[in-house]
C-alpha cells in the first residue's frame, strides 16, 4: 500500500494545503501575541544591558553606539505595540522579521566604526541574534534562515573588506557563527516541524472525536451521550408522562416478496428518511426501527409540554407522505409515565418502558390500515386542537378493553 503524501512541504515547511496553513495560523495568532512580546522584551534586555559594555570594548564609537541601539530599542518597544493591532494579525512574520535585519544591522555597523577590540568581540552579539531568530521568535523557518545567512554574510563582508581582520581570526569567528547558525538550524526546523505536526495531528484526532461523537448521537439522544462519556454507571430515568409512536408498513412482507433486495432497502430508507425529518421538525426522540416498525417518543429526554401534540402533527404528516408512494400505515399513539436508560454495553441502545409503551405498541398492531389510533389518555391531551373519531372499546392483548380513538386531523382554525 502506498504511503500517505506528508502534509508539509519538505522544505519550506508550509503546508501543501492552503487551508490547513490557514488553520495552523488561525490556531498560532492568540498564543503567538504573547510570545512576541516576551521575544521582543528579551531583546530589549540584552541590547540594552550590553550598552553598559560600549565605553570600554568600544570607547571610540560611544555615541555611534548607543544611538544605534537606542533606535533598536525604539523598534523593540513599536513591535510590542504592534502585537495589539490588526496589523500584526496580517504581517506578523514581516514584522517579527524586521528585528533581526535591523537589530542585527545595528550591531555590524558598530562593528564597522569601531576599532580592533570591538571588531574582535562584537561577532559574539551575531551569535545571539542567530540563536533568538532561529529558537525564541515566532519566525517561519525559511524566514529565520534567511535572516541569519544576512548576519553571517555581513559579519563576513565586515571582516575581510570593509574592516579587514586578520584571517585567523576571521576563520575562527567564522567556524563558531556558522556553527551556531547550523545548529540552531537544525534545531528551528525539527521545533516548527514538530509543532506543525503535532497541530496536523490533533486536527485528525479532532475530526475522529467528531465522528464518533456523531456516530454516539446517532444512536442515543445527545443528553444521553453526553452523561454516557463522563458515567460509567447505569443511566436510567422516570418520567411523568410521556408520549409514544409506533408506525408499521401494512403488507411490507408481501410487498418486499414483490421488490428485489435494493428496492425494499430503497423503499425503506425513503420512508425512514422522511420520518427522521419530522423527528427533528417536531423535536421527538427516534427509539428504533425494526424492520418496517419505526418507534418514537415525545417528553423524553427533553421536556416536552405539548408531547401528544407533537406526536398527532407527526403521524398526520407521515400518514400523508406514505399514502403518496402510495403506501398504508397503522400508527399508534400512548401517553403515560415511561422509565427510559441505556442497555448494552456493546451495542449501546436508548429504550423506554411502560405501561404507555405498552398500549401505543397495541394500538398500531390493534388499529385498522391508514389509520391512527390513540388511547383515552392522548385523546384527553389532544381533543382541543385535533379532530378525533371514537372506535369504541376494543379488546387489546395484555391489557384488557379499552377505550380508542382515531385521529382524522388537525382542527380548522387550529395552529
Amino acid at each position: 500500500m502506498e504511503e500517505p503524501r506528508p502534509p508539509l512541504n519538505p522544505l519550506t515547511l508550509a503546508f501543501r494545503s492552503r487551508d490547513l496553513e490557514q488553520a495552523y495560523w488561525a490556531r498560532q495568532q492568540p498564543r503567538m501575541r504573547t510570545r512576541t512580546v516576551v521575544a521582543v522584551g528579551i531583546v530589549l534586555v540584552l541590547y540594552a544591558a550590553f550598552g553598559v559594555l560600549d565605553p570600554w570594548i568600544v570607547p571610540e564609537v560611544v555615541p555611534v553606539a548607543w544611538t544605534i541601539r537606542g533606535l533598536v530599542l525604539l523598534l523593540c518597544l513599536a513591535l510590542i505595540v504592534l502585537t495589539r493591532s490588526r496589523l500584526f494579525a496580517r504581517a506578523h512574520q514581516l514584522i517579527l522579521l524586521s528585528l533581526p535585519l535591523l537589530g542585527g544591522f545595528g550591531i555590524l555597523a558598530i562593528m564597522s566604526r569601531s576599532g580592533e577590540t570591538g571588531r574582535l568581540l562584537y561577532y559574539v552579539g551575531l551569535i545571539l541574534a542567530i540563536i533568538w531568530t532561529m529558537m525564541v521568535a515566532d519566525l517561519r523557518f525559511p524566514f529565520a534562515l534567511g535572516a541569519c545567512a544576512y548576519l553571517v554574510a555581513g559579519y563576513e563582508l565586515i571582516a575581510l573588506l570593509i574592516s579587514p581582520l586578520p584571517l585567523p581570526v576571521v576563520v575562527n569567528n567564522s567556524f563558531f557563527l556558522v556553527g551556531a547558525l547550523v545548529m540552531t538550524a537544525s534545531g528551528g526546523y525539527t521545533r516548527e516541524r514538530a509543532n506543525r505536526l503535532n497541530f496536523h495531528q490533533s486536527l485528525l484526532l479532532e475530526e475522529e472525536r467528531h465522528k464518533s461523537e456523531t456516530l454516539l448521537l446517532n444512536i442515543l439522544p445527545k443528553e444521553v451521550g453526553e452523561t454516557l462519556k463522563s458515567s460509567s454507571g447505569t443511566i436510567a430515568q422516570r418520567y411523568g408522562e410521556a408520549s409514544i409512536l409506533f408506525a408499521d408498513i401494512v403488507g411490507f412482507t408481501t410487498l418486499s416478496a414483490r421488490l428485489g433486495a435494493e428496492e425494499t432497502v430503497g423503499l425503506l430508507n425513503r420512508v425512514f428518511s422522511f420520518f427522521d425529518s419530522l423527528v427533528e421538525k417536531y423535536d421527538v426522540e427516534k427509539i428504533r426501527t425494526i424492520g418496517d416498525n419505526y418507534m418514537v417518543v415525545a417528553g423524553v429526554p427533553r421536556p416536552c409540554p405539548r408531547h401528544a401534540e407533537a406526536l398527532a402533527r407527526m403521524a398526520l404528516e407521515m400518514r400523508a407522505y406514505s399514502s403518496s408512494l402510495p403506501l398504508e400505515l397503522r400508527i399508534g399513539i400512548g401517553t403515560g409515565p415511561v422509565v427510559a436508560g441505556v442497555i448494552g454495553r456493546k451495542k449501546f441502545q436508548y429504550d423506554v418502558w411502560g405501561e404507555a409503551v405498552n398500549a401505543a405498541s397495541r394500538m398500531e398492531s390493534h388499529g385498522l390500515p391508514g389509520q391512527i389510533q390513540i388511547t383515552g389518555e392522548a385523546y384527553a391531551l389532544i381533543k382541543d386542537r385535533f379532530e378525533c373519531s371514537p372506535r369504541g372499546r376494543i379488546a387489546v392483548k395484555g391489557i384488557g378493553t379499552m377505550d380508542t380513538w382515531f385521529l382524522l386531523n388537525l382542527r380548522e382554525g387550529a395552529t
